[in-house]
């Protein structure tokens, strides 16, 4: 067993990991502005990700229209990744913004036809090496940092408390979050306003 010295370096490098696995608010606006003017049919993706914390690889890409209105995301059950249906509410006014800028241009949420192919290039649009799962690191820490509630916030993931707690506490400040939370489709190229 390692010294509690040691325990704690351990402990402080992964933390740095977790840290590099959020995207800057900036680099949120550079990806949501690549998929707005590059290839908008990945906007709907994208913001299910980032500000509703679907899991990208099982849920996201599964979403129909009828599972996505401006006041609750049902994930369901056959998606979900413990197998039950999570009803993720209240939604961020931005996150609304972003759906009824969605729905009104494209009509409804749709799948995207070559998902993995147009995703790779976009995720070369955020300057840097990709992150792994970084769209639900950055979901969950910019809401437990907004809302400082790990329940709630724990609710809206599909997470329990602890596994909130050991990888995403104290990873982006209050501030980092409220820029996070004020990302709307004008602040990424889009000319279209809701």
């Amino acid at each position: 067993m390692p010294s509690k010295a040691k325990r704690k370096q351990i402990m402080e490098a992964k933390r740095g990991r977790r840290k590099l696995q959020v995207l800057t608010p900036a680099e949120v606006k550079k990806l949501l502005t690549y998929c707005e003017t590059e290839e908008p049919t990945l906007t709907p993706y994208a913001c299910l990700c980032v500000f509703g914390g679907l899991r990208p690889e099982r849920e996201a890409p599964n979403m129909i229209d009828e599972d996505i209105t401006a006041e609750a995301i049902t994930v369901p059950e056959e998606f979900a990744k413990d197998n039950e249906t999570r009803i993720i509410e209240p939604l961020s006014p931005n996150f609304i913004k972003w759906i009824k800028h969605i729905k009104k241009r494209d009509g409804s949420f749709q799948t995207v036809a070559n998902l993995k192919r147009k995703w790779i290039k976009a995720k070369k649009s955020i300057g840097r090496d990709w992150p792994h799962d970084c769209l639900r690191h950055s979901f969950c820490s910019y809401y437990l940092a907004a809302h400082e509630n790990a329940a709630k916030t724990a609710l809206q993931a599909g997470h329990t408390e602890s596994i909130l707690f050991k990888h995403y506490r104290k990873l982006v400040k209050k501030e980092q979050a409220e820029k996070f939370w004020n990302i709307y489709p004008e602040d990424a190229g889009t000319q279209f306003q809701v």
